[in-house]
């Protein structure tokens, strides 16, 4: 759906893509990418939507964040389990995966920068930091043993480099 003013009339608009879509979130008023099982970007504020690239067949990005216009990282879970980071240093036209050498144990489910080298990522027992943009991450806490019980949080924002709220 797409509106241009404040929300007062919706126009459904066609994805060209049959693969579940999550996020949506743009670097700037014309430049936006929305994720799931695809990639999908817009230059023209979200009038027309070019479909980039599929993640695969069971992967999905389901959360995302741009750190500047070009730096965006998404996060999610690959077909085999685990968890997924993809980023993308061009604005959203090309994704890398950024964590083919390490062994996350569960799925991320959010992130947010709160600059263009900070950023945090929560997922299902998983919480990650990352001070270079998103290239390297490191798992700062895991809920389950420290908190007694699982827990699937909602929300994320980082508000600075040191403070984030999750709901």
């Amino acid at each position: 759906l797409h509106t241009t003013n404040g929300g007062l009339n919706w126009t459904p608009q066609v994805s060209g893509t049959s693969a579940r879509l999550f996020g949506v979130s743009f670097a700037d008023e014309n430049k936006g990418i929305i994720t799931g099982g695809a990639i999908l970007r817009t230059t023209n504020g979200g009038i027309d939507w070019i479909p980039l690239q599929l993640v695969d067949n069971w992967s999905a990005l389901l959360d995302f964040s741009f750190a500047d216009a070009n730096v965006g990282v998404g996060v999610g879970y690959p077909k085999y389990g685990g968890g997924l980071i993809k980023r993308t240093t061009d604005g959203g036209f090309n994704w890398n995966n950024e964590n083919n050498d390490r062994a996350w144990p569960n799925s991320f489910s959010h992130i947010s920068f709160a600059d263009r080298n900070n950023g945090m990522l929560i997922g299902f027992w998983n919480f990650g930091h990352t001070t270079d943009g998103g290239v390297t991450w490191k798992i700062i806490d895991y809920f389950e043993s420290r908190y007694n019980g699982p827990y699937f949080f909602n929300g994320l924002d980082a508000i600075n480099s040191s403070t984030m709220v999750l709901v």
